[in-house]
């Protein structure tokens, strides 16, 4: 359960290979829009299975995954607009398709509000990005994070315990909840869903910051012993 969050790491092997077979036998945009509805449709029919099996499951979120990947590539090779006003459009309109339609990627249900919203999200971060990269010390501590995500994507759910932990000592709660999974759940949505996202981002990058100054010192005193060996070999 703990590395539960690789699930998608599949996925975007999958579906790296879907992409390739779509853009291989679609050429022009008329096919491509026609393979988007195919897929879109396919995801549809399966979404409305209520016991798929584990294979139709990762059919269904591969094929989920292609139509956001084509209607991306798609999107770059147009000028999105990176105004203000645009990236506020986008930011409210995924906000509001929050509210409105709350959802994951595995959701089965409202499937086109869910991609609208994701669509909007995605054009709002990418905008959002590049008002950080004007910005040094926000725009190298996002970089820090994205070379570092696998490393949150690994460490989180167990600093997740951490902050369940928390909870139970200070609510005197049965330590039985530390079981919740990923979290618990009563009190993630009573405002502690802030302390789990900080500490699910800071204590794995806290993590990742220390291992690299023991190799970095572990490196370094084998290279001064290495150093001290020559010489002495010399000698």
């Amino acid at each position: 359960q703990l590395l539960g969050g690789y699930w998608f790491m599949k996925i975007l092997f999958l579906t790296s290979f879907l992409g390739y077979f779509f853009y291989r036998f679609l050429k022009g945009l008329k096919s491509q829009l026609a393979g988007l509805l195919v897929l879109y449709l396919f995801v549809l029919f399966l979404a409305k299975s209520d016991s798929l099996s584990a294979f139709w499951n990762s059919v269904s979120l591969t094929c989920f995954a292609t139509i956001f990947f084509v209607a991306g590539k798609m999107a770059a090779s147009y000028k999105v607009p990176q105004n203000i006003w645009f990236t506020l459009v986008c930011a409210v309109g995924v906000t509001a398709l929050s509210i409105i339609n709350p959802a994951g990627f595995t959701t089965k249900e409202n499937i086109m509000l869910y991609a609208i919203g994701a669509l909007f999200g995605i054009l709002a971060v990418k905008n959002i990005s590049v008002y950080i990269q004007k910005v040094p010390g926000i725009n190298s501590m996002m970089t820090f994070i994205g070379n570092n995500t696998l490393s949150i994507l690994t460490w989180h759910f167990l600093s997740f315990k951490l902050v369940s932990l928390l909870i139970i000592k200070i609510y005197d709660l049965p330590i039985e909840l530390l079981a919740s999974f990923p979290v618990i759940a009563e009190y993630s949505s009573d405002g502690w869903w802030v302390v789990y996202s900080i500490v699910g981002v800071v204590l794995p990058l806290c993590a990742v910051m220390v291992g690299k100054r023991v190799t970095q010192y572990v490196a370094f005193v084998i290279s001064k012993n290495s150093q001290k060996q020559d010489v002495l070999t010399k000698e």
